[in-house]
């Protein structure tokens, strides 16, 4: 079973990554912080296995895979990246 405490944390990291990464490159790297942390908890409170925890990163990687592919077979595109703005 894989752990959903996980599992969450990274869809989570990964939608605020998909937003940030276009205009704060360097600020993407941050959200990735809370699944490692709660990784982390999850092991170091004895609640999950590592299994679990690996288990809920490749279903989550399977999940993104197979939403791709069905946005790709629908004829859906991608929503173009947000210009970055100079201000002075």
């Amino acid at each position: 079973m894989p752990s959903l405490h996980v599992g969450l944390s990274l869809w989570c990291a990964y939608a605020a990554w998909s937003v940030l990464r276009a205009g704060h490159p360097r600020l993407a790297l941050l959200p990735w912080m809370f699944p490692l942390l709660m990784a982390a908890d999850v092991l170091a409170t004895g609640n999950h296995y590592v299994l679990d925890v690996a288990g809920s990163i490749v279903l989550l990687a399977a999940s993104i895979a197979a939403a791709s592919m069905w946005g790709r077979l629908a004829g859906h595109r991608r929503l173009p990246r947000p210009r970055r703005s100079v201000t002075s």
